[in-house]
C-alpha cells in the first residue's frame, strides 16, 4: 500500500541532493583541561556549529582525564547550563556516555544529529561531564557538519 501523502522529494519541492551539494567540513575543537573541569555534571563549551549547517557525526579523543570519565555531547541549551533538548537542537544529546577517561578515539552517530534544524546563528558545542574524570587532560571533539538542504 503507497503511503497517504508524499513527501517533498518525491512530489519534486525539493531537488534531489548530489555531492555538490554537501560540502562537509570536520573542525578539530581541542580544550585542555584541569582536574575540576572534569567534575561530574560540568558543562562547558567545546566549539561551534556555524549558522546555516547541520551536524552529521562527531569523533571524541582525549589524552587524560582519568580512567573513568565520560561526557554527553550537544548543542549547548538556551540557559547556557546543560546539553539542549529543544527539536531544533535533535531533541536530545548528540552522544551520551562518551568515554573520554583513556586515550583513544570513539565515534559517535546518533539520531539526534539527523534531527537538527540549521539555525540562523551559531550554536555553541558543548560537553557536559556525565562521569568524573579527575586528572587533567585534552579533550578533543571532531564535529562533521553540513549545509542544511
Amino acid at each position: 500500500m503507497p503511503f497517504a501523502s508524499k513527501n517533498d522529494w518525491v512530489t519534486g519541492r525539493k531537488s534531489a541532493i548530489t555531492q555538490a551539494d554537501t560540502q562537509i567540513a570536520a573542525p578539530r575543537f581541542t580544550q585542555t583541561c584541569v582536574a575540576a573541569d572534569s567534575a561530574i555534571n560540568n558543562v562547558g563549551v567545546i566549539g561551534i556549529l556555524p549558522a546555516g549547517f547541520v551536524p552529521v557525526m562527531a569523533l571524541v579523543d582525549s589524552t587524560g582525564l582519568g580512567g573513568t570519565g565520560a561526557i554527553s555531547l550537544g548543542a549547548l541549551n538556551a540557559a547556557g547550563t546543560d546539553i539542549s533538548t529543544d527539536a531544533a537542537d535533535g531533541g536530545a544529546a548528540w552522544g551520551s556516555a562518551v568515554a573520554v577517561g583513556a586515550a583513544g578515539q570513539v565515534q559517535v552517530l546518533s539520531a539526534a544529529f539527523s534531527k537538527v534544524k540549521p539555525s540562523a546563528v551559531d550554536r555553541q558545542i558543548a560537553v557536559k561531564f556525565t562521569t568524573a574524570g579527575g586528572t587533567a587532560g585534552e579533550l578533543g571533539v571532531t564535529l562533521f557538519y553540513r549545509p542544511a538542504p
